[in-house]
């Protein structure tokens, strides 16, 4: 059994390019015992720009999605094994409906649980 508190072989991070998770990828990426890292981007535009933060290749995974939607939280998690730890930073805090902050917020959540929960992942924050 692997220890614990020793980095995951793949950290995940939903909401990568928000002020958050930009901030927590910046903190990984200068940590050498991070292996992977598998973002999720909402769009191509801000999958590019995370893309730009590993000049030297091959740490980086971007994965563009919806979190709303279960299927992108199933692709963020497919084939990364089980030494996997999941920061779940998505939100949104200025919704321009109920309905949008809704789906984000609380879909968004229940869909990376469950699906950490069918991945058998280290641990999901």
């Amino acid at each position: 059994m692997a220890d614990r508190f020793a980095a995951p072989v793949v950290t995940v991070i939903t909401g990568a390019s928000g002020w958050l998770g930009r901030a927590l990828v910046d903190r990984l990426l200068a940590d050498g015992s991070r292996q992977r890292l598998r973002l999720l981007a909402h769009t191509a535009a801000e999958a590019q720009q995370l893309d730009t933060l590993d000049p030297v290749g091959g740490r980086i995974e971007v994965v563009i999605g919806d979190i709303g939607k279960p299927d992108t939280a199933a692709r963020l998690l497919h084939g990364v094994g089980h030494d996997v730890d999941i920061v779940h930073t998505a939100g949104i805090i200025h919704p321009t409906t109920t309905r949008q902050f809704f789906d984000v917020n609380t879909n968004g959540t229940r869909n990376i649980a469950e699906a950490a929960l069918d991945h058998g992942v280290r641990r999901l924050v």
